[in-house]
């Protein structure tokens, strides 16, 4: 079994979508990415993003986000998260 060690979500954030991809860091320093089709800079698009990290990420081992500071285009997902 492979134990994740790290893991990050990074999000390029535009005025209507948001792109994500997930990073990891496993025991034997092997680096893995996910990614999924881009989801709208809006609530509805949140929840997707939600819906993706609880089905991708290991919940014991912390997830750091990091984001792109796009205007006032990154707010939204940021409070929300």
């Amino acid at each position: 079994m492979v134990n994740r060690l790290k893991q990050c979500l990074g999000i390029d954030v535009s005025k209507s979508n948001l792109s994500l991809s997930l990073g990891f860091l496993t025991d034997k320093l092997v680096k893995e990415f996910s990614s999924r089709p881009d989801v709208p800079n809006d609530v509805s698009g949140y929840r997707e993003l939600l819906k993706w990290l609880r089905k991708s990420v290991d919940g014991s081992v912390d997830l750091l986000v990091v984001m792109e500071a796009t205007g006032v285009y990154h707010q939204g997902i940021a409070h929300y998260l």
